[in-house]
């Protein structure tokens, strides 16, 4: 049910929807006084969702920082999140990546780079309906494709969201507890995954990925509308929605 529920909410969050909401009220609405109030909290909403330099200021105020990949230590384990592909697409004889890619890329780079010892892929699917197939799974054929040894990988694909991430984890491969990890998901996601593995107990340091703040401070990033910021609003409103979700299950 808890699932379920969050898959509704999610809906809800998304801030085009509520510029939509605005935009349909104001051609159902009878009064022209509220048709509009409409129209102009619809323009207002899409403005400030839409500005690539709120957005930024959020992503470098919220989101841990990049860390170079010189600077990492060796660890037994990369524990990688999923939500980077969609195992659910034909043909099932490839990996169809989305822009969370970097989550994967870069544990394989640290991997190349001798960083870490084993890959732990752990993402079944977050779908609440339609095919759902196992994206930890389906992501090895691009493991194996690129010439990574099954030695050096670990699979957990079942779980549905980041607590059976960590739950599962602990009960199909419990000596990790006692090992070097380090766990790896967008720096948006970082601060709600980091809590919850720790207070299931399993220790861990960081790398965020896929970071999106340009750094140009030309008026064309500070202006200029962008579609990208209103999905990357989406992204943060969606944590911030999880982490109130998950405090109140007590998994944090």
């Amino acid at each position: 049910m808890f699932f379920i529920l969050s898959k509704v909410l999610l809906f809800l969050i998304q801030p085009f929807n509520w510029v939509l909401t605005c935009i349909v009220l104001s051609l159902t609405s009878q009064s022209a006084t509220r048709k509009k109030k409409y129209i102009i909290g619809a323009l207002g909403l899409l403005l400030f969702f839409s500005n690539p330099f709120l957005i930024n200021l959020v992503e470098t105020s919220y989101a841990p920082a990049v860390v170079p990949l010189a600077e990492v230590g060796y660890y037994d384990n990369a524990i990688v999140l999923g939500s980077y592909s969609d195992p659910a697409r034909e043909p099932q004889d490839r990996v169809y990546f989305n822009q969370e890619v970097n989550r994967l890329t870069d544990a394989i780079m640290l991997y190349k780079a001798g960083k870490v010892k084993n890959l732990v892929l752990s993402g079944g699917t977050g779908k609440l309906i339609g095919k759902k197939g196992s994206e930890s799974y389906n992501a090895k054929l691009f493991i194996d494709a690129i010439g990574i040894p099954d030695s050096a990988i670990l699979l957990e694909g079942n779980s549905k969201n980041t607590y059976e991430n960590c739950r599962n984890l602990l009960e199909l491969h419990p000596t990790i507890i006692h090992q070097k990890n380090l766990l790896i998901t967008s720096n948006y996601h970082m601060p709600r995954s980091s809590a919850i593995f720790k207070k299931q107990g399993l220790p861990h340091d960081i790398f965020p990925t896929s970071h999106q703040t340009s750094y140009e401070w030309t008026p064309g990033s500070v202006l200029i509308p962008s579609l990208g910021a209103i999905s990357r609003w989406s992204q943060f409103i969606r944590e911030w929605v999880g982490l109130v979700a998950y405090k109140a299950k007590g998994y944090l």
